[in-house]
């Protein structure tokens, strides 16, 4: 995040492929006197407590765990006889680093 930064084309949004990524982008913004949310948008994955660790709210990827693994074991335990394609949404939690308003 620092190196992007400090490009001479500064990223307006950081999408991150992890909450502690997502933290670490918040921290590089905070350290240049930049704002998430207003300055730059970051948004993380996983939806993890750190989101909401500190003072700036991330918005983060929630994946539906539960029913991941219970989609897992039926699979297993039920053994179908052809490949089935499953898709299980993720969901948006907006927080204040996408958010200029929060």
């Amino acid at each position: 995040a620092t190196d992007l930064l400090g490009s001479s084309s500064p990223p307006t949004a950081i999408l991150c492929m992890s909450d502690p990524l997502a933290a670490g982008a918040v921290i590089a913004l905070q350290s240049r006197g930049l704002a998430p949310g207003r300055d730059v948008a970051v948004t993380g994955y996983d939806d993890t407590p750190l989101t909401s660790f500190g003072t700036v709210g991330i918005t983060s990827i929630r994946q539906a765990s539960a029913a991941i693994a219970a989609e897992l074991v039926r699979l297993i335990v039920d053994r179908p006889e052809t490949p089935e394609h499953l898709l299980l949404p993720p969901a948006l939690v907006a927080r204040s680093s996408t958010d200029p308003g929060s």
